[in-house]
């Protein structure tokens, strides 16, 4: 599995503003697509539950340590 980092570095500004704003709430399609990388790609950072695609607890825990400033090699 990939560090989240490099997921974020592939994502769009829309995504990534998004994804600081509500982490931990259900992924849009569009979103988790891009997250997702190739269509019909698993992806080790999403779930699925009842409400759509969530966060992994991993990926959660690093969009809220790079929102503190503390991944700042992200950028």
């Amino acid at each position: 599995m990939s560090d989240f980092q490099d997921v974020w570095r592939r994502l769009s500004d829309d995504s990534r503003d998004w994804l600081i704003d509500h982490y931990g709430e259900a992924v849009p399609d569009e979103v988790a697509a891009e997250i997702e990388g190739d269509p019909g790609s698993a992806s080790a950072w999403l779930d699925y539950d009842e409400d759509g695609a969530v966060l992994s607890d991993e990926a959660v825990e690093w969009i809220d340590e790079y929102a503190n400033g503390e991944h700042p090699e992200a950028d």
